[in-house]
């Protein structure tokens, strides 16, 4: 499931990103003999999302903004 997650912000930030870059990094935050807390990061110089959508952005199975968000060949 992480790498599905992980894959998918990568995807989304290479479908709106027209010029510039995608990174991504991840940092181990906390470590023991039982468990990983690990913190992914996905930047990129893509368009962005509106900062009233941002709330919206994590409910299931929802694109924000449908119409800006749609993908352009060219």
């Amino acid at each position: 499931k992480l790498r599905r997650v992980i894959l998918s912000f990568v995807n989304n930030a290479i479908k709106f990103t027209d010029s510039g870059y995608v990174k991504l990094s991840m940092e181990i935050l906390q470590m023991d003999e039982e468990d990983i807390l690990l913190q992914f990061r996905v930047k990129d110089t893509g368009q962005g999302i509106k900062e009233e959508d941002m709330a919206r952005l994590f409910g299931s199975f929802e694109q924000v903004d449908k119409e800006k968000n749609k993908y352009k060949q060219e």
